[in-house]
Protein backbone atom coordinates (compact mmCIF):
# COMPACT_ATOMS: atom_id res chain seq x y z
CA UNK A 1 0.00 0.00 0.00
CA UNK A 2 2.86 2.37 0.79
CA UNK A 3 4.45 1.48 -2.55
CA UNK A 4 1.20 2.41 -4.34
CA UNK A 5 1.00 5.73 -2.49
CA UNK A 6 4.61 6.53 -3.35
CA UNK A 7 3.91 5.59 -6.97
CA UNK A 8 0.92 7.94 -7.07
CA UNK A 9 2.97 10.78 -5.64
CA UNK A 10 5.78 10.19 -8.12
CA UNK A 11 3.33 10.10 -11.02
CA UNK A 12 1.59 13.25 -9.78
CA UNK A 13 4.99 14.97 -9.45
CA UNK A 14 5.85 13.97 -13.01
CA UNK A 15 2.54 15.37 -14.24
CA UNK A 16 3.09 18.62 -12.34
CA UNK A 17 6.62 18.97 -13.75
CA UNK A 18 5.37 18.37 -17.27
CA UNK A 19 2.65 20.97 -16.75
CA UNK A 20 5.22 23.45 -15.46
CA UNK A 21 6.61 23.58 -18.97
CA UNK A 22 3.55 25.65 -19.77
CA UNK A 23 0.14 25.40 -21.34
CA UNK A 24 1.75 24.75 -24.72
CA UNK A 25 3.18 21.52 -23.31
CA UNK A 26 -0.30 20.20 -22.54
CA UNK A 27 -0.93 18.02 -25.57
CA UNK A 28 -4.46 16.86 -25.30
CA UNK A 29 -7.96 17.79 -26.31
CA UNK A 30 -9.85 20.95 -25.50
CA UNK A 31 -13.27 20.90 -23.87
CA UNK A 32 -15.49 23.96 -23.41
CA UNK A 33 -18.44 23.76 -21.01
CA UNK A 34 -20.77 25.56 -18.61
CA UNK A 35 -21.55 24.60 -15.02
CA UNK A 36 -24.94 25.91 -13.95
CA UNK A 37 -25.33 29.56 -14.89
CA UNK A 38 -21.59 30.23 -14.70
CA UNK A 39 -19.21 31.48 -17.39
CA UNK A 40 -17.82 29.40 -20.25
CA UNK A 41 -15.00 27.19 -18.95
CA UNK A 42 -12.21 26.15 -21.33
CA UNK A 43 -9.54 23.55 -20.60
CA UNK A 44 -7.16 21.08 -22.19
CA UNK A 45 -7.38 17.45 -21.02
CA UNK A 46 -5.00 14.52 -21.30
CA UNK A 47 -5.39 10.97 -20.00
CA UNK A 48 -2.52 8.69 -18.93
CA UNK A 49 -2.62 4.95 -19.54
CA UNK A 50 -3.28 4.42 -15.83
CA UNK A 51 -6.54 6.39 -16.07
CA UNK A 52 -5.18 9.56 -14.46
CA UNK A 53 -6.66 12.64 -16.14
CA UNK A 54 -4.87 15.99 -16.22
CA UNK A 55 -6.68 19.26 -16.83
CA UNK A 56 -5.10 22.59 -17.68
CA UNK A 57 -7.88 25.15 -17.24
CA UNK A 58 -7.24 28.47 -18.94
CA UNK A 59 -10.65 30.23 -18.88
CA UNK A 60 -12.07 31.96 -16.92
CA UNK A 61 -9.14 31.37 -14.53
CA UNK A 62 -5.95 29.36 -14.94
CA UNK A 63 -5.43 26.29 -12.76
CA UNK A 64 -4.30 22.70 -13.02
CA UNK A 65 -6.28 19.67 -11.89
CA UNK A 66 -5.28 16.01 -11.54
CA UNK A 67 -7.97 13.30 -11.36
CA UNK A 68 -6.72 9.92 -10.08
CA UNK A 69 -9.16 6.96 -10.31
CA UNK A 70 -10.10 6.01 -6.73
CA UNK A 71 -10.80 2.39 -7.70
CA UNK A 72 -7.21 1.94 -8.93
CA UNK A 73 -5.27 4.02 -6.41
CA UNK A 74 -5.52 4.38 -2.61
CA UNK A 75 -6.19 7.76 -1.07
CA UNK A 76 -2.99 9.81 -1.35
CA UNK A 77 -1.44 10.47 2.05
CA UNK A 78 0.17 13.75 0.97
CA UNK A 79 -1.27 16.72 -0.83
CA UNK A 80 -4.71 18.28 -0.77
CA UNK A 81 -7.06 15.77 -2.42
CA UNK A 82 -10.84 15.47 -2.37
CA UNK A 83 -13.13 12.74 -3.66
CA UNK A 84 -14.99 13.72 -6.87
CA UNK A 85 -17.53 11.71 -8.88
CA UNK A 86 -18.16 12.43 -12.56
CA UNK A 87 -21.80 13.18 -13.36
CA UNK A 88 -22.20 14.50 -16.94
CA UNK A 89 -25.62 16.05 -16.28
CA UNK A 90 -23.87 18.78 -14.23
CA UNK A 91 -22.06 20.10 -17.32
CA UNK A 92 -23.38 21.67 -20.51
CA UNK A 93 -20.88 21.23 -23.34
CA UNK A 94 -20.58 24.28 -25.61
CA UNK A 95 -21.72 23.65 -29.19
CA UNK A 96 -18.31 24.74 -30.51
CA UNK A 97 -16.33 22.53 -28.11
CA UNK A 98 -13.72 20.34 -29.86
CA UNK A 99 -14.38 17.44 -27.41
CA UNK A 100 -16.63 16.41 -24.51
CA UNK A 101 -15.91 15.48 -20.90
CA UNK A 102 -17.26 11.98 -21.61
CA UNK A 103 -14.10 11.35 -23.64
CA UNK A 104 -12.05 11.56 -20.43
CA UNK A 105 -14.35 10.50 -17.60
CA UNK A 106 -16.79 7.65 -17.03
CA UNK A 107 -20.14 8.49 -15.44
CA UNK A 108 -20.28 7.51 -11.78
CA UNK A 109 -16.52 6.94 -11.51
CA UNK A 110 -14.88 8.35 -8.39
CA UNK A 111 -11.56 10.20 -8.60
CA UNK A 112 -9.11 11.67 -6.12
CA UNK A 113 -9.02 15.31 -7.26
CA UNK A 114 -6.11 17.66 -6.65
CA UNK A 115 -6.41 21.32 -7.67
CA UNK A 116 -3.18 23.28 -8.06
CA UNK A 117 -2.42 26.91 -8.76
CA UNK A 118 -0.68 27.45 -12.09
CA UNK A 119 3.04 28.03 -12.18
Amino acid sequence: MIVCAVGILLLAALLVVSSAIGHGGAKGREVWWYEGGGPLIKATFRTAGSGIVQEWRYEPEARQLVFTPADRFPEPDKGDYSLWTFSPDQYTIDQESPATLNEFFVEGTRYWLQIMAPD
